[in-house]
C-alpha cells in the first residue's frame, strides 16, 4: 500500500524505496527505446531467417535467461517453442558454467543468448556449437564482452546491451 503523503515529500519517498525501484520504473520506458534503438543499430531488421524459428533456444547466467524465455514465451503465446537452456557446472564458480545445446537443435533454430557480462566461457562454447550445427545466434551482451567477439566471429549478431539509467 502506497501512503499517498510520500509523493509531496521527496526525500521520505527515496528513503521508502530503498531499492530504487519506484525510479526503475519511472525509466524502463526509456529504457525500452534505448534497446530498441540499439537492436536496429546492430542490424537486428537484416536478421532475416527463412520464415520464423523451429524453436527459440534462450542462455544466459542469473535469472536473466529465465525472465527472458518466460517473457518470449508469453508473447509467441505457443506460436513458436521457447526453450531455455540450463547450466550445467558449479553455480558457485559462474566460469565453470556450461550450456549444452539440445541433440535436436539445427538450422531452423534461433539461440538467443542474453548476458550483463558477455565474459562466460560457456556461452562462447555455446556459439561455437550453434554454428556448426546451423544456429542462427543473437546475443545481447555488452559491446566490448568476449561473447560479442565469438558472435561476431561465427556471423551471428550482437546487440549491444543498453546501460542502466543510473550508470
Amino acid at each position: 500500500m502506497l501512503d499517498e503523503s510520500l509523493l509531496d515529500a521527496p526525500e521520505a519517498l527515496a528513503r521508502a524505496d530503498g531499492y530504487g525501484l519506484l525510479r526503475s520504473a519511472a525509466g524502463s520506458g526509456a529504457r525500452v527505446r534505448t534497446g530498441l534503438r540499439s537492436a536496429s543499430d546492430a542490424g537486428i531488421t537484416q536478421l532475416r531467417p527463412d520464415g520464423r524459428p523451429r524453436g527459440v533456444l534462450v542462455a544466459g547466467p542469473g535469472p536473466v535467461a529465465p525472465c527472458v524465455a518466460g517473457m518470449l514465451a508469453a508473447l509467441t503465446n505457443g506460436a513458436v517453442p521457447v526453450t531455455r537452456l540450463h547450466p550445467t557446472g558449479q553455480l558457485a564458480a559462474p566460469g565453470a558454467l556450461r550450456w549444452p545445446l539440445p541433440g535436436w537443435a539445427g538450422p531452423l533454430d534461433l539461440l538467443l543468448l542474453v548476458t550483463p557480462d558477455g565474459a562466460e566461457p560457456g556461452l562462447a562454447a555455446l556459439v561455437d556449437q550453434a554454428y556448426r550445427r546451423g544456429c542462427s545466434v543473437v546475443a545481447v551482451a555488452p559491446a566490448a564482452a568476449p561473447l560479442a567477439e565469438a558472435v561476431g566471429e561465427t556471423r551471428g549478431l550482437c546487440v549491444p546491451l543498453a546501460p542502466a539509467p543510473f550508470e
